[in-house]
């Protein structure tokens, strides 16, 4: 399964690639498009329109969630499934996002065991 890693720019993918393996991850930040917006939006758009999955991770550093909830609007627009990890504890704050999402969880590692069981599921 195609799946693109949506969320902020620290070592957390790592960890999902690591611990959910069997799974093709699209990760955004290996691109090198930092730099321009418009060409790392075009990217970004392009390989969730080109996934199975969208695997959201809302950190609690994260300060307003805009670039995270404009993927996962994205995805949810085309029928994309989403899985949402969403650490904040004011979640009435992010109704939407949370309402789109196909599964919505509180910590990364439970996000990493869904996908482990898809991995496990499809094999």
């Amino acid at each position: 399964m195609k799946v693109y890693l949506a969320g902020g720019f620290t070592d957390w993918r790592d960890t999902v690639k690591a611990q959910a393996e069997g799974h093709d991850y699209i990760d955004p930040s290996q691109h090198g498009l930092e730099h321009d917006a418009s060409q790392y939006t075009l990217w970004d758009l392009l390989m969730i329109r080109s996934c199975d999955l969208v695997f959201c991770y809302f950190t609690l550093d994260n300060p307003s969630g805009l670039g995270l909830s404009l993927e996962c609007g994205y995805a949810h627009a085309l029928g994309i499934p989403i899985v949402l990890v969403d650490e904040r504890p004011d979640n009435s704050r992010h109704g939407m996002l949370r309402s789109i999402a196909s599964i919505c969880v509180t910590s990364l590692n439970d996000g990493i065991k869904f996908l482990q069981r898809i991995s496990d599921d499809l094999s």
